[in-house]
């Protein structure tokens, strides 16, 4: 066989076949996983620990070759496209071949992409061809937000996913405004959890101002000590402001 297939059916099926208990994607130096005594290197570029699949730099450049050569030639299109969004999850032509196959397991993909990648449009764009739960969607949303609790790509995405499960259960938006006054209550400088507070709130009706009024305080007395020429005013609470003025 040749030795690029072998290489490439190793690490297919050793680390990227079975993902269903791997929780993030980390792409780290090579220093973390190889030992430099060990001649046998090539089997640990790549580690699993703690639900995480560490990729050093030393894989992405063995791999990543070898799996564009494979979809280039129209061979082992599902493997190589899957194992290069791994690598890089803003691949189009992959995220084309996945469209195109559309399998079952490409939502658990695209969530591990997602979060790795926050800023791959095309796997957000993928993923909302997919039906999911609010239980489901909640927890994929979560851990992107520990992530990144700013990405655009996935702000936009929550309110597109949110739009189109609240035409069969218009309730959904009172769960939402639950979920974000929670998170504001912890992430008060976050402009992006107000602007879908605003909106979900305004989709049922939901009476915010007391809420606000009183988190305000309660950050307002936190900020008193905030000495003078610190760097950034926190005690301005822009966000939660704004969306007062919002509301009156």
């Amino acid at each position: 066989m040749n030795p690029k297939i072998e290489t490439f059916n190793f690490y297919y099926q050793t680390y990227f076949k079975d993902i269903s208990k791997i929780e993030f994607i980390e792409h780290v130096p090579d220093e973390i996983l190889i030992d430099s005594n060990d001649k046998d290197n090539n089997n640990k570029l790549i580690k699993i620990e703690q639900s995480t699949l560490g990729i050093s730099v030393s894989a992405i450049a063995l791999l990543y070759p070898i799996c564009l050569e494979l979809v280039k030639n129209e061979h082992y299109e599902d493997q190589a496209s899957w194992m290069i969004l791994f690598l890089n999850g803003e691949n189009y032509t992959a995220w084309g071949i996945r469209q195109r196959l559309k399998k079952e397991e490409d939502l658990k993909l695209t969530e591990l992409i997602c979060i790795r990648f926050p800023g791959s449009s095309c796997s957000f764009n993928y993923r909302q061809q997919f039906e999911s739960t609010y239980e489901n969607e909640t927890r994929f949303f979560l851990k992107a937000f520990q992530k990144k609790n700013r990405s655009y790509h996935l702000w936009t995405y929550r309110m597109k996913y949110i739009k189109k499960i609240s035409q069969e259960d218009h309730t959904i938006y009172e769960k939402e405004c639950d979920l974000m006054k929670n998170l504001a209550e912890k992430d008060v400088h976050n402009f992006s959890i107000f602007h879908h507070l605003m909106i979900c709130s305004k989709q049922c009706g939901m009476e915010l101002m007391k809420w606000a009024l009183e988190l305000r305080d309660s950050f307002s007395l936190m900020y008193q000590g905030q000495v003078k020429d610190c760097e950034i005013d926190f005690k301005a609470l822009q966000s939660l402001n704004q969306f007062i003025k919002h509301l009156q």
